[in-house]
């Protein structure tokens, strides 16, 4: 317990960093600003993504025209894979966890 995976953030000015937590801390130096741990029945969650769909693309001139996240709620969504705690060593395959995020506070959080 502790050592299992969890889904760490950090950001840069530059594509190529370097890049730093919330604190400012690198995250080679372990700064990533934790964004989900294990909780509940959520156990190791890891191999996250966002959710984006591109709507509309003018060929013209080749720019977006739209993004939406979520198609409904226009939001943004993490989709990651997680074990059940109470199968931790059975054979329970990995679930797919959907979340929204909430990004005012600068940092993505975890909204339900």
């Amino acid at each position: 317990p502790g050592d299992e995976y969890k889904i760490f953030v950090g950001r840069s000015e530059n594509a190529s960093g370097p890049f730093v937590g919330s604190t400012g801390k690198a995250l080679t130096e372990t700064g990533g600003t934790l964004v989900l741990a294990s909780h509940g029945n959520i156990y190791a969650p890891g191999g996250n993504s966002i959710f984006w769909q591109v709507i509309g693309i003018s060929l013209e001139d080749l720019k977006l025209t739209e993004i939406s996240r979520d198609p409904k709620s226009k939001r943004d969504v993490i989709a990651y894979h997680y074990r059940p705690r109470d199968d931790i060593r059975g054979d329970a395959n990995s679930v797919l966890g959907l979340n929204y995020l909430d990004f005012s506070s600068a940092w993505p959080v975890l909204v339900a």
